[in-house]
């Protein structure tokens, strides 16, 4: 997928989409756009807005995996600790929690998570556990990691696209419906 004709019905694997799932990079890329300054961030920073205000418009769910909430405060605190590291230009050694802003930058987070979940649908831990430890023997061999495996597990049990930038999900795209506008995604679902 790489144009969106707005106003058009989307359309996923033949049936008009109704709902997605968010990744936690896309979540960064819409709601931290600063965490990466280079040009080909910004670039993906106005791709996923734009698919987002798409959403929006059309008035297609968004779901988010409990667990990518998860991954996007971790990800936003470490990002501000290391620009605070850079602007300071002093590298503080001791745990994120332990630093004495870490404070003002949960607040600052769980600001973003409240807009997050204002705008979105939060999706639970998969409702199997046998389903779920049977999708996690299947996938032993995949070269991707636990967090990307239960949101690929939540994404097939609920039957929801995934909306995602990581490449790591190539592995996946046989199993899940996934909407990118990474070439590496979108050139290993043409394989399949």
């Amino acid at each position: 997928m790489n144009k969106l004709a707005v106003g058009a019905d989307f359309f996923c694997n033949g049936k008009k989409m109704e709902r997605v799932m968010f990744d936690t990079n896309v979540l960064s890329f819409i709601y931290n756009p600063d965490m990466d300054s280079s040009s080909r961030n910004s670039e993906r920073h106005k791709r996923y807005s734009d698919l987002f205000d798409f959403f929006l418009r059309e008035e297609i769910e968004i779901f988010i995996p409990e667990i990518v909430l998860l991954e996007y405060i971790n990800i936003s605190l470490k990002e501000k600790k290391k620009r605070d590291d850079r602007d300071r230009g002093v590298v503080y050694k001791g745990k994120i929690h332990t630093h004495p802003r870490y404070k003002e930058w949960y607040k600052e987070v769980l600001c973003d998570i409240e807009d997050i979940i204002e705008a979105m649908n939060i999706v639970y831990s998969s409702s199997n556990p046998n389903d779920f430890l049977s999708f996690l023997e299947d996938n032993l061999g995949e070269r991707i990691d636990v967090n990307d495996l239960t949101i690929s597990i939540l994404s097939i049990e609920k039957d929801i696209p995934l909306v995602t930038d990581d490449g790591d999900f190539s592995s996946q795209s046989d199993k899940v419906n996934i909407i990118s506008f990474n070439e590496r995604i979108n050139s290993s679902k043409k394989k399949h």
